[in-house]
């Protein structure tokens, strides 16, 4: 069997010939060999291998802070395709098209829709490691609403165990598109004028998945679904807040905003450690409520 082997491949190599050549090693690709990485943390079964591998919380702490814009960031872009729509008296009420929501800065220099979420894989069934304040957010709706051709919550997070009422406030029918790349699920929907429907995503995304309409295609939002109820979203102040997470062990978030994508190369005030990639590695000791403040040059953006 060796030998015929053998001969197929001397035979091979004559019908190629001395001068073939293999193509060269593709060069190595960091940001696809990270993307490889995330996927294999959390995979199946990800949750139970890393909380195996770190000790037991010693009880539970609270992340919070605020993140602003320090500078004159860019004004919105008008969405111009709404005063030209066939819709434009719902859309463009007065000819005054909606502007773009993927940087809003409140008067105070308050960046909302800034997501700032667990990445480390935990087990949501063992009471260690999620505390019972959160029992009775499991089940919960939560709403995610558009009125004036525009989603009235630019960046939502949810629990995929929760279920999202998506409402329509329009007198005119909507499209709801969720565009997942993970392992929610994708939903495609019209909601009639005034109606609502619901989204139970049966996954979660590293990152927000973009949502958007098909009838009104300058509508844009974003829902990050999570298998962890430990993440929050800016308010208008640029304001989170996520308590009771497990105290005593390392843990990785990541911090995401719709212009920036993953937030990179910004240090939280009074941290040694900054912002990498949208990484950052925090251990929170009992009891402790750990301010978490970062504020963004205007010209990042």
């Amino acid at each position: 069997m060796n030998a015929r082997r053998f001969a197929i491949a001397a035979a091979l190599l004559l019908l190629v010939g001395c001068e073939a050549r293999f193509p060269d090693e593709p060069p190595a690709d960091m940001e696809s060999a990270l993307t490889i990485r995330d996927a294999v943390e959390e995979g199946a079964g990800g949750a139970q291998a890393v909380a195996a591998a770190l000790p037991d919380p010693m009880g539970w702490g609270t992340l919070k802070g605020i993140f602003k814009v320090s500078g004159q960031p860019p004004a919105p872009d008008p969405l111009a395709a709404a005063a030209t729509h066939q819709d434009a008296r719902i859309c463009a009420p007065g000819g005054q098209p909606p502007r773009s929501e993927e940087i809003v800065v409140g008067p105070n220099g308050g960046l909302s829709g800034v997501v700032v979420y667990l990445s480390t894989p935990i087990p949501t069934d063992d009471p260690k490691w999620l505390h019972e304040s959160y029992e009775a957010q499991r089940n919960a709706e939560v709403m995610f609403d558009q009125e004036n051709c525009i989603f009235t919550t630019h960046v939502a997070a949810i629990w995929t165990s929760q279920t999202l009422k998506i409402l329509n406030s329009d007198p005119i029918g909507h499209n709801t598109k969720i565009d997942p790349k993970g392992g929610a699920r994708p939903f495609n929907q019209t909601i009639g004028a005034n109606g609502s429907t619901t989204y139970q995503p049966g996954g979660e995304e590293r990152s927000p998945a973009p949502v958007s309409c098909s009838i009104h295609p300058w509508m844009k939002a974003w829902l990050l679904p999570r298998d962890n109820p430990y993440f929050a979203v800016t308010n208008e102040n640029g304001e989170f807040e996520i308590p009771n997470l497990p105290a005593g062990v390392e843990l990785e978030f990541r911090v995401w905003q719709p212009h920036l994508d993953y937030v990179d190369g910004v240090t939280p005030e009074g941290s040694d450690e900054s912002i990498s990639r949208g990484r950052v590695k925090l251990t929170l000791n009992p009891d402790e409520a750990r301010d978490f403040n970062v504020t963004l040059d205007a010209a990042m953006f």
